[in-house]
């Protein structure tokens, strides 16, 4: 998990920054991410859920239905925001 953990907050941090790898998914399919759009002031980051991230009024058969996700448009100070925080949450429970 703390794995996972920092290649999202590396992710984000490289959409900050105007660059990044398309997609970014994890051995557990709960959650995925796309990148959409790119630019130097923001990015369209699409978030697939599946398996038990699914809420109760979308139930699920297996991963890969890829049918529910969330579009985001989000700044470059909000990307560098969200990858520092993570990294900050990730540093606070390896620390314990």
């Amino acid at each position: 998990m703390d794995s996972d953990v920092l290649a999202l907050a590396r992710w984000l941090l490289n959409l900050s920054r105007g660059r990044t790898s398309k997609e970014l998914g994890f051995v557990e399919p709960n959650l995925s991410f796309e990148c959409l759009e790119v630019g130097p002031e923001s990015a369209r980051v699409r978030v697939w859920f599946e398996l038990e991230a699914r809420p109760s009024w979308a139930p699920h058969d297996g991963a890969g239905m890829q049918d529910l996700w969330l579009d985001l448009e989000l700044s470059s100070a909000s990307l560098t925001q969200a990858a520092q925080e993570l990294r900050a949450e990730l540093d606070e429970i390896q620390s314990r």
